[in-house]
């Protein structure tokens, strides 16, 4: 049948004599402006169901492995954010597994594995001819499923920012540039292995700079947190009913129930008048002393 947006295929499998609904679409069911194939099982008397490839080629014996491979891509083919998935996925994934995930050759793979970056990964799924495949495999299903429903396939119009959405197309100077480096070796396994190792090299110079600073910071507040409590145990030696919160800079008293019990509004006013200069130089500049006179968050 035809919907609104699209194509809808429905028909019933038997196995193990159990029956279940498979579902194929290519449509707008999402309503974000962009024709999408999906391929879905339910089962008839259980209340089981999904789209889960392998068990969908296995109950129907391979004959819509077309539509599986296709769940979720766009009538272009296109699969779901496909520079941004696809190059975090090539970097996760083993190899077997990316192929099948992103419908590749091994062929494909092996130059898409070798981008650095999203933009590079981008323009190679162009300049490797992914997207021409993607797209004949499209057509190929949407043929399909027009034999199935007997109804036309109705492309919408307008609508290529959403379909290229994550997938720009190259322009004619991005191509010639891109053919250039390729030409002068740029993702030769020589060079990409070289700019892996330099930016390796990179990563642990910036990384073990990010932990001496953050050693630097925890240092410097286990300092102030024991000279607080130094001052603290000359002050009030047998009080430890406070806190310090160092996002406000302030020290709370009598902020819980403690065994050493409250401070007075007169024991706090003489020990604020205690403190000496050189207990302040001693303390984070700008420190903040609060007693707390009801149970709220100090």
């Amino acid at each position: 049948m035809r919907t609104k947006t699209g194509l809808l295929y429905e028909t019933i499998v038997e196995h193990n004599d159990e029956k279940y609904k498979i579902t194929i679409r290519l449509d707008d069911q999402c309503h974000n402006k962009e024709q999408s194939f999906s391929i879905t099982y339910t089962s008839v008397k259980r209340e089981r169901c999904g789209s889960n490839h392998d068990f969908i080629n296995k109950i129907t014996n391979n004959k819509f492995e077309i539509f599986t491979k296709l769940h979720l891509a766009n009538n272009l083919g296109i699969p779901l954010y496909a520079t941004s998935n696809g190059f975090y996925n090539i970097k996760r994934l083993e190899k077997t597994k990316f192929m099948r995930y992103f419908n590749i050759n091994e062929n494909s793979y092996n130059w898409l594995a070798k981008c650095d970056n999203k933009e590079e990964f981008r323009k190679m799924i162009w300049y490797a001819g992914v997207a021409d495949k993607w797209e004949k495999l499209a057509d190929k299903a949407i043929r399909l499923l027009e034999k199935l429903t007997n109804k036309k396939f109705i492309p919408f119009k307008d609508n290529k920012d959403k379909l290229y959405s994550d997938l720009k197309p190259m322009t004619n100077q991005e191509m010639e540039a891109f053919k250039k480096l390729i030409k002068e070796g740029y993702f030769s396994t020589k060079n990409v292995e070289k700019r892996r190792r330099e930016a390796t090299k990179i990563h642990i110079k910036n990384k073990v700079e990010e932990l001496k600073q953050q050693m630097k910071k925890e240092v410097e507040e286990v300092k102030t947190r024991y000279k607080i409590r130094i001052l603290m145990a000359k002050k009030l030696p047998r009080f430890d009913n406070y806190i310090y919160y160092d996002h406000r800079n302030t020290i709370a008293f009598n902020w819980c129930r403690s065994l050493s019990g409250n401070l007075t509004k007169q024991d706090f006013d003489k020990f604020i008048s205690s403190l000496t200069k050189t207990d302040y130089k001693r303390l984070p500049e700008g420190i903040k002393f609060k007693l707390v006179t009801k149970w709220q968050f100090a």
